[in-house]
């Protein structure tokens, strides 16, 4: 008797602290989602602010252009 006692008291033991640990494992989860969401929102709009930065660039025809009328001159 004294046998299954201490079995159902170390089955519940067990199970208090894998519910502990599940529980603060879910949270730690969960702060990581909403981080790793922030900062894709971060990065993306630094990204889109970087990309209209960059001035366009001239196309070949534009540029042969010029050179032939700078040439004729």
């Amino acid at each position: 008797m004294i046998v299954v006692v201490v079995w159902l008291a170390a089955l519940v033991t067990a199970g208090l602290i894998l519910g502990i640990v599940g529980f603060g494992l879910f949270g730690q989860v969960g702060r990581l989602r909403r981080a790793v969401s922030a900062a894709q929102t971060d990065v993306a709009s630094r990204a889109v602010d970087l990309i209209a930065a960059i001035p366009g660039q001239t196309s070949a025809r534009q540029t042969s252009a010029e050179r032939q009328g700078n040439t004729a001159g």
